[in-house]
């Protein structure tokens, strides 16, 4: 009996635990959902079916190798949002006129507007606005030179730039 009551008590330990953890994941994942935009799980399930759901997880994940070596993807993002002069250097190989987002996660309540990082590697990734997943509006490009994050080029869909 004494066994039995040791083994649901470590069982119960560990599923603690794991809630916890997947809380703790919850909370880390929401801090790249930009404002207004849908929940994290609703999002997760819609990148999920349209198949983006690998870029989503491997930009939030801390093993991936874009958040690997001296300057991850996720703290780039996040001193391109909070630092101007930050952000400035590092798109000014790309003519200027750029239109400025967020760079996180968002999809409109209706569901159309979509914003999201795809192709995401060690060393390039890209991060696509665009109307529901496959009418793309812009696509903002990115490569690691020399160990820090840079944007390299930039489409928008009627060519102005």
């Amino acid at each position: 009996m004494k066994k039995l009551r040791y083994i649901i008590l470590v069982a119960a330990l560990i599923m603690t635990a794991s809630f916890a953890q997947a809380q703790k994941s919850i909370e880390d994942a929401e801090r790249y959902i930009s404002e207004g935009s849908l929940p994290i799980d609703q999002l997760r399930e819609l990148f999920g079916q349209h198949g983006c759901i690998g870029d989503f997880e491997s930009f939030i994940s801390d093993e991936a190798d874009c958040n690997q070596g001296a300057e991850s993807l996720r703290d780039f993002v996040f001193h391109m949002n909070a630092d101007p002069e930050f952000r400035y250097d590092r798109m000014k190989m790309v003519k200027q006129g750029v239109p400025y987002t967020d760079f996180l996660f968002h999809m409109d309540k209706d569901k159309r507007r979509l914003r999201y990082w795809r192709n995401v590697r060690e060393n390039s990734a890209e991060y696509a606005v665009s109307w529901f997943v496959s009418d793309l509006i812009y696509v903002y490009y990115f490569q690691r030179i020399d160990g820090k994050w840079q944007m390299v080029n930039f489409f928008e869909k009627n060519n102005r730039y």
